[in-house]
């Protein structure tokens, strides 16, 4: 099934100013990305979609093509799945599959990768996502103030939760059909892709701080 990867990359960021070219180990966000997404059997091409000259050309030296996003799809409230339809248009190639690496998890691994591509094709899925095992109870506030839980089940043991998973924080495989019926890279026939390692979304200083602690080696 032939893949294609395609890293989203804005220069503009507000938790961390130029946050995609924060570094882990001396290696910018995008670079661990395009490492991944290079490193994996399953990926064909690697492309990054960026409005941001440096980040373009710190790109390029990783081995990723470039894509030149309109300014229009780099704002704030921009969401990811225009920008996916903008890059896949702009690729000479037809994939199959698009796999979406965000650079804001660098725990992402080749291997991630390929078991998000294979899951479409095992599963008979149009997506498949990573995911972690979820027992944190949620509450939220009630009209009047008070809280109560999401749930109404007894949740006064762990082992009683419901099996519920949350995001992982990527990869992403979409099949491009899939995609170009809906508009949306998450959605229909959902294959879970299960992980236990720890990850965190780079969105804050502590958030690059907690990266850094887990994946930079130990004198």
């Amino acid at each position: 099934m032939h893949a294609v990867a395609i890293i989203p990359a804005r220069g503009g960021s507000k938790g961390i100013p130029r946050k995609n070219l924060q570094t882990i180990s001396g290696v910018p966000l995008v670079g661990l990305a395009i490492n991944a997404a290079r490193a994996a059997t399953t990926i064909h091409a690697v492309y990054v979609s960026t409005e941001d000259a440096e980040i373009a050309a710190v790109s390029r030296e990783y081995g990723a093509e470039v894509i030149d996003r309109p300014a229009e799809l780099a704002a704030d409230e921009v969401l990811t799945a225009p920008v996916i339809e903008h890059a896949l248009d702009a690729i000479a190639e037809e994939p199959g599959v698009v796999v979406v690496l965000e650079c804001t998890n660098p725990c992402q691994t080749p291997d991630l990768i390929d078991r998000a591509v294979r899951a479409l094709v095992v599963h008979e899925a149009d997506t498949a996502i990573t995911v972690q095992r979820d027992t944190v109870y949620l509450w939220r506030k009630a009209p009047d103030g008070y809280g109560v839980p999401i749930y109404t089940h007894d949740q006064s043991r762990r082992q009683d939760a419901p099996e519920e998973y949350r995001l992982a924080g990527g990869p992403f495989a979409s099949r491009c059909d899939y995609f170009a019926r809906t508009g949306y890279f998450i959605g229909g026939r959902v294959s879970f892709v299960e992980v236990t390692t720890p990850y965190v979304d780079v969105d804050e200083p502590a958030d690059l701080e907690y990266a850094r602690f887990l994946l930079e080696p130990r004198p």
